[in-house]
């Protein structure tokens, strides 16, 4: 069975927190406010100072985020393992890491910590659907499918616009010989989703709304939003909705052509810069394969 990647949501932290158990190895250089050459600068543990405080938490995240990415799975669950000792990360912080550990352990074939990790996501996030998903899916690689089928069931209850939830759900109901009028019923709702999300695209003006669904598209191979639609979004103040519209513009067949020309006119030098990364992954079909050459 070919994996998914669990995580949907995890975002790059940006925490302000206290101190960890261990000593760091670190060392940040503080210059005395004496004339130079009375006193060389002091070296001080990065833990030692208000502003290291804040700024490891930062480093350890991106060094298990690094990791990660890089299928270093056991560092990745040692290094968030240490953020979670922290004792002033918030709520939300808390549960952005615990998603992180329930990525790293799914990986490691730990489905039942992993699982245990995305309940606690849950237990902060009650409203999101996300978590569902993702505990759904550790549940459906192992091989527990009528537990993957409850929870899907229960992420589209709140949320029945979480499309790749339901293709899912469907993949699965065809997999263990379902009734054909309930997967036909299930298709159904599945267009109809996908119906209102297009027309959410093309009204809305929520920022945080529109990424939302570009992101849950983005997840689905083929997947293509109208051409007019995006060209839409292409217009938003948000830098954050054109660098997510981007990767679908190069869904369509001329997207190289489209995004090229999007470059040339982008005044942001730092999300132009986006754009020609996304322009050279996807045209190399190596990070989005529902590209159509």
């Amino acid at each position: 069975m070919k994996k998914k990647s669990v995580i949907i949501f995890i975002s790059l932290i940006f925490l302000s927190c206290g101190k960890s158990d261990k000593p760091s190895d670190k060392k940040l250089v503080i210059p005395d406010n004496l004339p130079e050459g009375d006193k060389k600068p002091k070296k001080v543990n990065l833990k030692s100072s208000k502003a290291g405080q804040r700024l490891l938490p930062r480093l350890k995240l991106k060094k298990a985020e690094l990791a990660l990415s890089k299928g270093q799975y056991s560092e990745a669950l040692g290094l968030y393992d240490e953020l979670l000792k922290l004792s002033s990360l918030g709520a939300e912080s808390r549960s952005q890491l615990f998603a992180g550990r329930a990525e790293a352990l799914f990986y490691l074939k730990k489905y039942e910590d992993s699982i245990a990790a995305w309940e606690k996501v849950l237990a902060i996030r009650k409203d999101d659907p996300f978590p569902l998903h993702n505990i759904a899916l550790v549940y459906r690689e192992a091989g527990k499918l009528k537990k993957a089928v409850r929870f899907l069931e229960d992420c589209l209850k709140k949320d029945p616009m979480m499309i790749i939830a339901r293709i899912d759900l469907i993949d699965i109901l065809k997999s263990t010989g379902a009734d054909q009028k309930e997967l036909i019923n299930q298709v159904q709702l599945l267009d109809k989703a996908r119906e209102n999300i297009n027309s959410l695209l093309k009204k809305s003006k929520d920022s945080a709304e529109i990424v939302k669904y570009l992101n849950i598209l983005q997840e689905i191979p083929g997947e293509r939003v109208e051409l007019s639609i995006l060209k839409r979004l292409m217009d938003s103040k948000s830098s954050f909705v054109r660098e997510k519209t981007a990767y679908h513009i190069m869904n369509h067949q001329d997207g190289k052509n489209l995004l090229s020309g999007y470059i040339e006119k982008e005044k942001d030098e730092k999300l132009k810069k986006k754009f020609e990364k996304i322009l050279k992954e996807t045209a190399s079909d190596k990070k989005n394969p529902a590209v159509k050459k």
